[in-house]
Order: structure tokens, then sequence, then C-alpha cells
């Protein structure tokens, strides 16, 4: 089912809310739903009065347009042309469904436009006429706008259990309890019993038949915001009769159906088919009715199929002056059963099968009636309701513990409101609560289980934990990740310092803290008084003290707490000279890599580096490292102005992580099968733009293989005139396994291919 979005506005308030979040929000919680814009593959259609009207031939008429700002003469087709009514027309220039418009000639005369139908505009209608407007319309406004282009259009596929939202107002109730908006209660006309009317319910699967005569009515065009709305949904424009009973269904949720009343022989009889029965639907097409088939009849023959479809017989047509429009209620598995056995799928059907609202067919029936009143003309003369079973609310007891049983929680006063909302009567018990079931939601709603269903889907099945099953074991002690990731820093070789928490006033800021550094008011040395903001100073303090005692191969760490915007801890680790004499191996940014790594794994968090312009650092040899979208520390080769200052000679490195803002995954183990199978390692040199984010790249290189990948890293960054202006080349390796075979030469090759041709496609990447 769809609908325009703004419908809803009369029956809850809408205004503060995206039409994108409501469908979101009933996708999550109720029924799976999209909403778009709806548009015409149109413009500059405009209003026009049509002033007059000269015959031109057999077929044709010249009618002179008058658009407020001049006048147009436009040749048409149009069957029965009149003066004085509000028409769309087209004038040269505009745009019909795709199609420009130009002046054309027809014999002596000069069409300077197009008289725009229902057709051209891509609308189902019963016949393809002239879209018309109400009278109201101010001449050279546009038509588009006034047929809902650019309206929110919101689509529902409704389960088969919720019947209740095949309407406008069903979806507002929905809409009034998800986001705690109150209803708006429409006023129902109402007209009570009176005249003659036949109606015999022979077939106890009808449950209520109501029928109302209205005499001397006048079929002619709808209004227009009721053509807007019907075909907006979807819904074929017919005649105003008809029109507004597809209307209230859309709205109300009940299916109605006029008959003519001067074709109907005799009164009406709810029955079954017999044998040898027949009846011509109202798409022309005979249908041969099996015995048992649920039909509406008069004295003679069958004039509908039950919840189904109409007879052509009766049908309501032009001609039509009296008619008798009927509300009823069948039992859902027989108007399936009538629906299969004869092929037929209608809106009325759909809806009868998932249950209509018994106790509100009058109100809608009666709001059809004064529609058609309003619109057709004519008066109410005879109305009846036969209510064979009167619908009883069902109550349901809902204990506190069957709750506690399924969800974990207690009810609350939230869950109750939520119920009053959907219109259900929640009545607080001691020990739980009881519910009367609304008649709406008789066909769904049967036993405790189904109020718990209600409840969890409108808070969200989100706020439920999931149990897990209960294995006995033995408790493992609390993960110290401090202290895991001290052990790891050692076992590569590095020693841990400890230094006195301050600093000097010297701007030396990794991370671009903003704000002012907090000042001791007693500093012990004078030269540092400020608290400070980050590990990077301390260490090299330690270093260039190491280096001034002949300690020239340093590779130090440091876990302390900060104070930047708060009190945060933080590893810094900082590596300079040697890894090791013999055999000869200086420290390089491969092994803050493999830090970087390690401290990743200890945690549980993956982490990248992003590769970016840091003071501290040298042009493109350090950058940000990310958990996530979350920047979470630096790491690099030190600028040479740094070094100099300490008097170290050769290359530095450095990397500082925040451990307080890695995110909830830290101390988390996370285990994963090993593949059977070897690896396959590809090295890649790419081509790309300097400003190309290599964080991102590496992330949607994981993205695009998946799985394949186990890892990837970059080994190298190079920028050279050669490769061109702007340009950088990134080194990357790709650590490729299957966990099902192992890879051939040639599936690697087409992997990798593929791969090339995506990230050239995004970024400009290419293969050196």
């Amino acid at each position: 089912m769809k609908f325009p979005f703004s419908w809803l506005k009369e029956f809850v308030d809408i205004d503060s809310l995206d039409p994108e979040e409501v469908s979101h929000k009933l996708s999550m919680h109720s029924v799976e739903a999209i909403c778009e814009k709806f548009s015409f593959n149109s413009e500059g259609i405009i209003w026009g009065v049509v002033e007059t009207v000269e015959p031109l031939g057999e077929d044709l008429s010249v009618l002179l347009i008058n658009t407020g700002d001049r006048k147009l003469k436009v040749v048409s087709a149009w069957e029965d042309p009149s003066e004085n009514v509000i028409v769309a027309v087209a004038p040269e220039g505009a745009v019909v469904n795709g199609n420009r418009i130009r002046a054309k000639k027809f014999g002596d005369v000069l069409s300077e436009g197009l008289l725009v139908t229902y057709g051209d505009l891509g609308i189902d209608s019963f016949k393809n006429e002239p879209v018309l407007g109400d009278g109201n319309e101010k001449p050279g406004t546009d038509v588009l706008s006034s047929l809902g282009e650019g309206e929110y259009v919101i689509e529902l596929d409704i389960l088969p259990n919720r019947g209740d939202l095949l309407s406008v107002r069903g979806v507002a109730r929905e809409i009034s309890a998800l986001f705690n908006k109150e209803m708006i209660s429409p006023s129902y006309p109402s007209y009570q019993g009176t005249g003659d009317i036949s109606i015999d319910i022979e077939d106890d699967d009808c449950y209520r038949y109501r029928g109302v005569i209205i005499k001397d009515v006048s079929v002619a065009t709808s209004p227009l915001l009721i053509r807007k709305r019907l075909f907006l949904s979807g819904i074929k424009i017919i005649n105003n009769i008809v029109d507004i009973t597809n209307y209230i269904m859309l709205q109300e949720g009940q299916p109605l159906h006029a008959f003519d009343l001067e074709k109907l022989e005799g009164g009406i009889v709810v029955r079954s088919s017999r044998k040898g029965e027949s009846i011509v639907t109202l798409d022309g097409e005979e249908k041969r009715l099996d015995e048992g088939i649920l039909v509406i009849a008069d004295e003679k023959k069958p004039v509908a199929v039950a919840g189904v479809v109409g007879g052509k017989e009766t049908g309501v047509d032009e001609k039509t002056k009296n008619i008798l429009l009927e509300a009823a209620y069948f039992n859902p598995s027989r108007v399936r059963l009538s629906s299969k056995r004869l092929g037929i799928t209608t809106d009325s059907s759909y809806r009868f099968e998932r249950n209509v609202d018994i106790e509100h067919l009058r109100n809608a029936q009666d709001l059809a009636v004064e529609m058609m009143v309003k619109f057709a003309g004519g008066k109410v003369v005879a109305v009846k309701d036969v209510y064979k079973k009167p619908y009883k609310p069902l109550l349901i007891h809902l204990s506190e513990e069957t709750y506690r049983k399924y969800t974990g929680k207690e009810i609350d006063d939230r869950d109750v409101l939520f119920l009053k909302k959907l219109g259900f009567e929640p009545e607080r018990l001691r020990k739980g609560i009881k519910v009367a079931v609304p008649s709406y939601r008789s066909f769904d709603i049967k036993r405790d289980v189904d109020i718990i269903e209600e409840i969890m889907r409108g808070k969200g099945y989100e706020e439920y934990g999931s149990e897990p099953l209960y294995i006995p074991s033995y408790a493992e002690r609390k993960r110290n990740y401090v202290a895991e990731i001290r052990n790891f820093l050692i076992s590569n070789g590095l020693t841990e310092v400890i230094n006195l928490p301050f600093e000097d006033e010297e701007d030396l800021d990794p991370f671009n803290i903003e704000g002012t550094p907090v000042e001791v008011l007693n500093p012990m040395n004078i030269t540092e008084k400020r608290l400070r903001r980050s590990l990077l100073k301390s260490l090299l303090r330690t270093a260039s003290y190491n280096v001034s005692n002949y300690n020239r191969d340093v590779g130090i760490f440091e876990m302390s707490r900060v104070l930047s915007d708060k009190e945060e801890l933080h590893v810094g680790v900082l590596l300079k000279g040697y890894k090791r004499i013999y055999p000869e191996e200086r420290w390089t940014f491969r092994d803050i890599s493999s830090i970087i790594v390690g401290i990743s794994k200890v945690l549980g968090v993956p982490m990248i580096v992003e590769f970016g312009d840091i003071p501290i650092f040298l042009e493109d040899m350090g950058g940000y490292i990310y958990a996530g979208n979350e920047k979470v520390g630096v790491a690099g080769k030190l600028h040479s102005e740094i070094t100099e200052k300490y008097d170290f000679d050769g290359f530095s490195y450095y990397l500082e992580i925040n451990l307080d803002r890695i995110g909830s995954g830290k101390c988390t183990k996370r285990y994963e099968p090993l593949s059977k199978y070897p690896p396959v390692i590809r090295d890649l040199a790419l081509l790309m733009d300097k400003n190309v984010s290599v964080y991102k790249l590496l992330r949607d290189i994981k993205s695009l293989l998946g799985k394949m990948v186990e890892e990837v890293k970059v080994f190298d960054v190079y920028r050279s005139d050669s490769l061109g202006e702007g340009k950088k080349s990134v080194g990357v390796r790709l650590y490729m396994r299957s966990y099902e075979k192992s890879l051939s030469n040639e599936e690697v090759n087409e992997i990798v291919g593929e791969l090339i041709s995506k990230l050239e496609e995004k970024y400009g990447v290419k293969i050196r």
C-alpha cells in the first residue's frame, strides 16, 4: 500500500517529523516502508479557463483558453468540451511526459498548446479525459504542484497479520505510538436507520452488513484532492461515486461497494453461490462460481463476490441516479478462499483477507455517504445495519513473571503508554496488566505473548540483550590490557621509562590540543611548570639524556596519564638509531607499524595510520592513527628540526596513542579460525594524487576484497617530480588467503585486476 505522506496530517501531527525518518522507524518497529518524492516527467503545465468552444470537423474542437497573461487557441479531441471550466494546458515550450510541446496546424487553425489529459501525465483513469480543476485554481499557476509534484509518497509492504496498517488512519495510529504524538480524532457523521432496505444474511461468514440508499446523485468527476490522493496511491480514477469508495478504503481501511439501485432486482441477500451460477466482473470477464463461494445477490442472481469484486451488470456508470452503498465484514478466510478459487486479487480482497475493523465500519461508511452527498448531490433515503455477530473485546492477562521470562525486564509505564497509543485498553494489576484488544487487532492479538511482542517492537528489539546459553565454566581473571601492552613492548626490545608529568612552555604538541595548558602553582622546577598534554617532550628529554651519556641507540616507551581536556592514559614510543648492532639493523617506520599492529591486537580494535601534514613529522612521513572513525594517536618520522635540537644523529621515529579513546572493543578477545591453505602475497605500487587519503584507500581495499584479504600494509610512500605534479606513489602489500582452497596465480591476478579497476574508478589510482 502507498499513499501521500501529507495525508497523515488529518490524523496525527507530523509537522516536526521527517518522512524518511518515519519510514525508517516504521521499518525497524512495524512494517517495511520506503519514502520517495513523487515527480512527473513534465514541466510548464498551467491552469487555464476555457472561454469559448468552436467545432473543428467531426471529432475536434478549438478551445480559447485564458491562462491569465495570454489566451491560447488549442485544438482538442475532448468528447464533451465545456466553457468556463478550469483545465490543464501545456503551452508551446512546455514538456509533457518527456515531450516538448510545439505549435501545430490543424487545417487553417494553429494550435498553440496541448489540452493535457490524465494519460498524457501517465495517470491511470477510467477515461482518458482532460485534467480538470475544481474551479478555484488561478489561471497561469502550476498544475503539477496541484497534482502532487514534490510530495513524499510512503509505500508499505504489509505483513499478513497487520491488516490494521492498510489505511492512512491505521498508519497514523502507529506513528502516534512510535513517536509519542497525539492522535487527531476526526468527527464522523451519523446516519440513523431509516427507510426500507431488504437485507437478508443467510451465511454465517457475513458478520455484519450495512446498506445505505442515496437517490438523485450526479455521477461526474471527483474533486481534485481526491483524484490527486488516489493516483498518488496507485488507484485508478473513475468517477466521484467510485472514487469516494476507494478514497475511504485507503483512508479508513474499510472497503465499500456502490450498486446502481435501479439494476438490482429485489433486496440484498448474502449467501453461498449455487451450482451453475456465474458473474461478469467489473473488468468485463465472466467467472463461473463454484458452489460455496460467498456472494452478494439480489433475488435472481449474484451481483458481487463478497469482499472480492463487484459485478458489471449492477455497477455505477455516468447514467446512474440512485445507489445502494454497501459496507460489510466477512470472514477473512472465506474471502481468501473466494479470491484463490477465482484467481482475482483486488484492493478490497487484500484488506478483507487481513481483517478490517468491524466496529469502525459504520463511521467509514457514513463518512463516504457525507462525501457523496456533498460532491455528487442526492439525499439519503434509507439506512439499515444488520450486525449478526457483535464484537466482544478479548481480555488478555499478562503477568509480570511471563513478561520477565521473555524480556528480562519489568513492565513499566512506557509499555502501558505505548499500548494505549495503539488503541489497546491496558489496566494495571498487582502483578501484571489486563489488556482489552481493539477490534482492528482482533485478527492477530490472541495471547499474552502477542502483547509482549507489541511492547518489545515498540521499544525496539535493540533494547533487549541476548541471553547466552548457560555452560558451567571457571571464572577468568580480569584482563589487564595495560600490563599486556607493556609486556608486548618489552618483548619487542623496548625499555620502559617513567618521567615526571611536567613540561616547559615550549609548544610541541602532536595532537594540536586547543586551550591553555594547566599550570602548577608551586612547580618543582621553575622551567617546568605545566602539566604535560602529551608524552613527546618527556621521551625526547630521556632520549637526549641517554645520547649525551653515549647511549646513542634508543628504543623506549612510557605509559602514563596526561592532561588534555581531561585526564587520559597514553602510551608513547620513541625509536632512534640501531635496533641491534649485530647483525646491524636500524629502527625504521616498519617497526612503528608493527608496534601499532601489536597494540591493536592486544586491544581487539583495528588501527591504521592515515598520512597527513603534522608539524612534528617530516612531510609525508607521519600521520594520525585511527581506530574506526576515531582519531586516537599519531605516528611518523620526527622532523629534522626536532632531532637537531636534541642532538640526535640520523632518523628518529615516534608514536603516541590515547588508550582511553580507542573504544568499547578494547580488552575483547576475538577468535577466528586459521586457514589451512597457504597465503599469497602481492606488492602493488599505486600512483595517485597526493591528496588521496591512504587511510581511506586501505579501508576500501579491505572492504572490496572482504574475507579474501588477511592484511593490508603500506611499506613505502614516495614522492618525486618524475611521478608528475601533485602525485605520490604508495607501496601496498596484500596478504590474501582463502579458507576453501589454494589460490592460483590466475585467480589472484583476476582479483587484483578487479581491485585496481575499482580503485581507478573511485580514486584515479594507477599501477606504476
